[in-house]
C-alpha cells in the first residue's frame, strides 16, 4: 500500500464535501440489496459484512472517498483499480439485474458517493471466486476477516507495512 493522495477532485457540486459526509441518502440502498442476496445464498445473516466493509475502508484509505494511490490506478475508499471498478459495475449488474445510471456513467470510483462505493465493493467481493467460504468463516466467527480481505479484496502478496496495518484493522 503506497502513499495516498487526499486531494479533493473537481466533481459535481454537492456530491461530497471535504468532511466526507457518510450520511448521504442512499436510494435505493444497493449495499443492503446485495447483502440480502448474500444472506439468502449463504443461509446466514450477511449484515455483519457492513462492519467488514468499514475495516476495509479504514485499511485501504483511512475512510477517504477521494484517496488515490500514486503507484497504481487504485482510488476511493476501497482502493478499487480501474479494472476492478469495471468488474464491480458488471458484478453489480449481474447481481441485481440492473445498475443505476449514476454508477454506469461514472468514469471513476471517486465520482461516486461513499454509499455507491460501498455497494460496488460488496458487488465485487461477494461475487468473487472463493468468497462464499471466506464470508461464512467471517460471519460465523472462524476468521477475523483477514482471509476475506487478503484473498477476495487485496489479491496480492502484502508487504510488511500492509501486514502491520492489517493488525490494526483485523486484530
Amino acid at each position: 500500500m503506497g502513499l495516498l493522495s487526499t486531494e479533493k477532485p473537481e466533481i459535481s457540486a454537492g456530491l461530497l464535501d471535504l468532511e466526507y459526509n457518510l450520511e448521504i441518502p442512499r436510494t435505493p440502498e444497493l449495499d443492503i440489496m446485495i447483502l440480502d442476496r448474500v444472506s439468502k445464498r449463504l443461509g446466514v445473516d450477511a449484515m455483519p459484512l457492513m462492519d467488514f466493509s468499514h475495516k476495509v475502508a479504514g485499511m485501504e484509505s483511512d475512510f477517504n472517498p477521494y484517496a488515490k494511490n500514486p503507484k497504481s490506478s487504485a482510488k476511493g475508499m476501497y482502493q478499487l483499480t480501474d479494472d476492478s471498478f469495471t468488474t464491480a459495475k458488471n458484478r453489480l449488474k449481474n447481481s441485481l439485474g440492473k445498475i443505476p445510471e449514476r454508477i454506469m456513467k461514472a468514469k471513476s470510483i471517486i465520482d461516486l458517493n461513499p454509499s455507491d462505493q460501498r455497494a460496488l465493493f460488496f458487488a465485487h467481493m461477494t461475487e468473487d471466486f472463493g468468497s462464499d467460504k471466506r464470508m461464512l468463516d467471517y460471519l460465523e466467527g472462524r476468521d477475523n476477516g483477514s482471509q476475506l480481505y487478503l484473498f477476495n479484496h487485496y489479491k496480492g502478496t502484502p508487504d510488511n507495512s500492509t501486514l502491520k496495518r492489517m493488525k490494526k484493522f483485523f486484530p
